[in-house]
């Protein structure tokens, strides 16, 4: 038996221009950047804190690549605080109720009224129209809030999601988020603005870990390190100009609790460009699409694996910018829509082994790649140098699923590669095996090819035993199934029967029939007289007796192409040799009221 190591060696020398280096799975580590956002919050932007922060940045060792002021009136227009604080916020600013999912058998079972009445009741407002509406503002809805908090009329439907029954001067209304409004207006009143900072280091010399409890400090700045940001601004919150001393809720300094959530940042309040941010870019390049990335800078819940779920940011929180693009990149396998293959009907399943390979999640004994394919030994081979072909094209179950053009970019490497297998292993001749389906043998569902060598009396692989021979009739059969199979026919769209005109043609009708044949003689020819209809009309039938027995009362058929004659001024449709007749499963009632035979045409000359 040939080590597979030196079967590798041997196929990857084989070839001119084939792979030499080596051919063990490698992982290129991407060296990206930890790049932050962060900024002074607005009860603390004095001229002191921004000297503050500038020292404490560069004592730290850290790059100030962009920094500025951002005035509350862009705040409020632009709502920049609402899309920072998504998940309250889009509760409370940005959707309407009826927008929201709303649990309703729990509303009901906290208010006592059904939701849908609520809001029929035109009293269901979010924190922002509840304002409006009772005529109060920020601040007032906040101690409204509160009140109805203490009184026991608030529930919460979900991680910052609630919903309260306030009520103010005669006035009652079903307010969602409203603690918000006080949150949102420390940003938006007039004056007001923060300071920011886009900052990067290098990861080997700071973790993001670090940046955030060492750098930044804790969110209690009480708790935060002396030398930290927000540990020096508690500590001298006087001299630095604060009217008041820093807390949980007022802390003086935002910063971004991962790459991906400053990523998120930058392009919410900076309006960054994804595909110009260099972490952007390396999502990016990790697969990750851009509205997925956009989508999950609101913090949505995702499967997280194991059957756990949670938050997004929780998920990627204080890891490295390398990690973290990694991280994104798995929960973006397990949360990815999974494409159903058109013709197996397999669902695609982006953990399947394969794609774990191509995604360098697993290792591999490579042989060969290419920009479309990836050949390696199989791990447990038939033989040695059993090699294994698969496109890296990912979304198909099956080899059938392909389009024809992804189909042709694995199939047009299986010469080369089994021409250079059959040479590495001295083989006699090779089998290039395609399994499509369970029950045909797959048991990975992502298409490949297996490069079995073979030497004369091996038995590796049986042959399948010839059959009896086949007749013409078997032959015939086949073939007419085959050749359907290659040419269906297109989904007609049905006209409608009330529609026929004399000259009408190319018409695709499905229909009842309602009579039996009759027997009848036209210029046409001899032939047979059927009643037919839909529930707009009726249309006599001509058959040709070739089509005698084609339609039979009481079912229902599809007409396709079919036309219209004129037999003594009236309206006969017929379906002639570029037509068809066909069976509907479909049941179709008929109108007796009108039909368009019966109505008799004068032919007018020009």
């Amino acid at each position: 038996v040939v080590p597979a190591v030196a079967i590798l060696a041997q196929v990857c020398s084989s070839w001119v221009g084939g792979v030499t280096r080596e051919s063990t799975h490698e992982v290129i580590t991407m060296t990206v950047k930890n790049s932050a956002f962060l900024f002074i919050k607005p009860h603390a932007v004095t001229d002191q804190v921004k000297e503050l922060v500038d020292a404490k940045l560069k004592e730290k060792g850290l790059r100030v690549v962009k920094r500025g002021t951002l005035k509350s009136e862009v705040i409020d227009k632009k709502k920049l605080i609402d899309n920072h604080y998504y998940a309250i916020a889009s509760k409370a600013t940005i959707l309407k109720p009826n927008q929201l999912n709303v649990p309703a058998d729990k509303f009901k079972g906290q208010f006592g009224i059904d939701w849908q009445e609520a809001l029929d009741s035109g009293k269901v407002f979010n924190a922002m129209d509840g304002c409006a509406f009772l005529g109060v503002d920020a601040e007032k809805l906040d101690t409204l809030w509160g009140e109805t908090k203490k009184a026991g009329k608030l529930i919460k439907f979900g991680g910052g999601f609630y919903c309260a029954e306030v009520e103010h001067d005669g006035k009652k209304a079903y307010i969602f988020n409203g603690f918000f409004m006080s949150m949102r207006s420390a940003y938006v009143e007039p004056g007001k603005s923060i300071f920011y900072y886009v900052v990067e280091w290098d990861a080997a010399k700071l973790s993001w870990k670090d940046f955030r409890s060492n750098v930044c400090g804790p969110t209690d700045p009480s708790e935060a390190p002396a030398d930290s940001l927000r540990g020096a601004v508690f500590a001298k919150w006087e001299e630095l100009g604060l009217t008041e001393k820093p807390n949980t809720g007022l802390n003086a300094i935002h910063a971004s609790a991962s790459p991906f959530e400053a990523l998120a940042e930058r392009m919410n309040w900076l309006n960054f460009k994804l595909d110009q941010d260099r972490f952007g870019s390396a999502m990016l390049a990790a697969g990750l699409p851009p509205r997925t990335i956009r989508e999950w800078g609101r913090d949505p819940q995702v499967e997280l694996g194991e059957g756990k779920k949670g938050s997004l940011f929780d998920a990627l929180e204080d890891i490295d910018a390398d990690e973290c693009i990694s991280k994104a990149a798995d929960l973006w396998t397990i949360n990815r829509p999974r494409p159903t293959g058109r013709v197996s009907g397999v669902e695609y399943d982006f953990t399947n082994v394969f794609a774990q390979i191509l995604g360098k999640k697993m290792p591999c004994f490579k042989v060969y790649e290419s920009t479309s394919v990836l050949a390696f030994l199989d791990l447990f081979p038939v033989c040695p140098g059993h090699t294994v072909v698969i496109p890296k094209a990912l979304g198909f179950p099956t080899f059938m699923d392909m389009p024809a053009d992804k189909a042709g970019d694995l199939t047009k490497e299986l010469p080369k590669i089994a021409k250079a297998v059959k040479e590495a292993t001295g083989a006699d001749a090779v089998n290039i095996l395609q399994n499509s389906g369970a029950d045909a043998g797959q048991t990975v569902f992502h298409p490949h090819f297996h490069i079995i060598p073979r030497k004369a009396g091996d038995k590796v692989v049986a042959a399948p035993k010839p059959g009896a021979a086949l007749t013409a009739d078997a032959a015939k059969d086949v073939l007419a199934k085959v050749d359907a199979a290659l040419h269906p026919l297109k989904k007609p769209k049905f006209g409608k029967v009330a529609g026929l005109k004399p000259d009408s043609s190319g018409v695709n009708l499905q229909v009842c029939v309602t009579s039996d044949e009759t027997a009848a003689e036209t210029k046409m020819g001899k032939g047979f007289d059927v009643t037919v209809g839909d529930a707009s009309a009726s249309v006599v039938v001509f058959l040709s007796e070739s089509q005698k027995g084609a339609l039979t009362k009481g079912k229902t058929y599809v007409l396709r192409n079919a036309g219209c004659k004129m037999v003594a001024g009236h309206i006969r449709l017929i379906v002639d040799k570029w037509g068809k007749i066909e069976p509907s499963e479909d049941t179709v009632e008929a109108s007796g009221a009108k039909n368009v035979s019966d109505t008799e045409y004068e032919l007018k000359k020009k």
